[in-house]
C-alpha cells in the first residue's frame, strides 16, 4: 500500500515537473509581469516612507553643525568628533533607505531574470524548430528529386496531388459543323489513393483535413479592386501573380501583406512576417501561386471559365520569411533598415 502510495506521489511529481518545464515560458513571463508589477508597487510605498529618513538624517546633521559652531562646545567637540557622528549619520540614514528599497529592487531584478530566461529558453526551442524544419525540407526535397529523376516530372506531380489519368469522350464540333465524339485524355482526382477524399461538394482533403492555407483570402465584392466582370478579375490575378514573381527575384522575398495590399484585400498581423523567399533552384518558375487553377474545387473552374466573379485564393508556398528577410545582424546600433534593402511594394 505504502509502496503504490509512493509510485502515484513520484509519478505526481514527474508530471508536475513536466509540465512546469513545458510551460517554463509562460511560467517566467507571468513572474517576471507580477515581479516588474511588485516592484513599481514596492517603490512607491517606499517613497512614502523615504521623507521621515531624510528629515531625521537632516536634523541631526543640523544638531551636529550647532554643537560644533556653539562656543562653549568648540573646545571639547573636535573636528575629528565631527566627522565621526557625520558618518554615523549618514551610514543609519543609508542603511534605512537600502531597507526601503531592497524588496523593490529585489523583485526588479526577479522580473528582468524572468523575462530574459524565458526569451533565452524560447530562442533556443525556436532554434530547434528552425533546424528540424530544415531537416525535413532538404530530406522532402532530396525525395522528390529522386522520385523525378526516376519516374519523372509528371509523375511526380500526379502523385503529389493525388491524380490520375483517365480517357474521356467528348463531342465536339468539327469544321465541317458537325457533331463527331473524340477521345480526350484528362486529370482527374485519384479516388483509389486511401489518402485523397473528394466530397460531394467537390472539396478536395487529404485524411479528413480540408486542404486550404490559413492564409486563404476570398477575392470578392469585399476587396477593393474586385470587378463585377469576371474576365477582368481573372486578368488582373494572372497579372498580379506574373507581377510578384517576377519581383521575387529581385527582392529575394516578398510578404504576404503585400500581396494582400496590391488585391485591396485587408492586411493582417500575420501577413507581416510570412511570405516567400527566392529559391534559386526554382529560377523561371512560378514560385508565387494564388492557387486560382485549383482541379479540386469546382468553384475554382467556374471562375476561369467565367461564370462566376468570386474565387478563393489559396497561395502556396507561404512560410515564415521575417528572419531571412531582415536578419537581426544586419540591423544598424539604432534598429533602422539598411539601404540595401529595397522598399516594399
Amino acid at each position: 500500500m505504502k509502496s503504490d502510495f509512493l509510485n502515484k506521489l513520484v509519478d505526481f511529481g514527474g508530471k508536475v515537473m513536466f509540465s512546469a518545464k513545458k510551460n517554463s515560458p509562460t511560467i517566467l513571463l507571468i513572474t517576471g509581469i507580477v515581479a516588474g508589477v511588485g516592484s513599481a508597487v514596492s517603490i512607491g510605498i517606499a517613497s512614502t516612507k523615504l521623507s521621515p529618513v531624510v528629515e531625521e538624517a537632516k536634523e541631526s546633521l543640523d544638531a551636529i553643525h550647532k554643537c560644533a559652531e556653539a562656543p562653549e562646545h568648540k573646545d571639547e567637540y573636535t573636528e575629528k568628533d565631527i566627522k565621526r557622528d557625520t558618518t554615523i549619520v549618514y551610514a543609519r540614514a543609508t542603511k534605512e533607505v537600502v531597507k526601503l528599497y531592497s524588496v523593490p529592487v529585489l523583485l526588479g531584478i526577479v522580473s528582468i531574470t524572468s523575462f530574459l530566461s524565458g526569451y533565452g529558453i524560447l530562442k533556443k526551442r525556436n532554434a530547434a524548430i528552425a533546424a528540424a524544419y530544415v531537416a525535413l525540407d532538404d530530406g522532402y526535397k532530396k525525395y522528390k528529386a529522386r522520385v523525378i529523376n526516376r519516374f519523372g516530372e509528371e509523375v511526380e506531380r500526379r502523385i503529389r496531388y493525388g491524380l490520375k489519368v483517365e480517357e474521356i469522350e467528348e463531342e465536339i464540333i468539327d469544321e465541317n459543323g458537325e457533331k463527331v465524339t473524340v477521345k480526350k485524355t484528362v486529370e482527374v482526382p485519384d479516388d483509389s489513393d486511401p489518402t485523397v477524399i473528394v466530397t460531394d461538394e467537390g472539396v478536395f482533403t487529404v485524411e479528413g483535413n480540408v486542404e486550404t492555407s490559413p492564409y486563404a483570402r476570398y477575392f470578392d465584392s469585399t476587396c477593393m479592386y474586385w470587378e463585377k466582370d469576371a474576365e477582368i478579375n481573372l486578368k488582373l490575378l494572372r497579372d498580379t501573380e506574373d507581377y510578384f514573381n517576377k519581383i521575387l527575384r529581385y527582392k529575394q522575398y516578398i510578404f504576404l501583406n503585400e500581396v494582400y495590399e496590391k488585391l485591396g484585400i485587408p492586411r493582417s498581423r500575420e501577413g507581416q512576417a510570412v511570405g516567400w523567399i527566392y529559391d534559386p533552384e526554382m529560377d523561371g518558375m512560378k514560385q508565387i501561386d494564388f492557387g486560382i487553377y485549383n482541379i479540386y474545387k469546382p468553384e475554382n473552374r467556374e471562375f476561369v471559365n467565367g461564370h462566376i466573379r468570386e474565387v478563393l485564393l489559396d497561395f502556396k508556398g507561404v512560410k515564415l520569411i521575417l528572419d531571412d528577410a531582415f536578419p537581426r545582424e544586419d540591423f544598424k546600433d539604432d534598429g533602422t533598415v539598411p539601404s540595401r534593402y529595397p522598399m516594399t511594394c
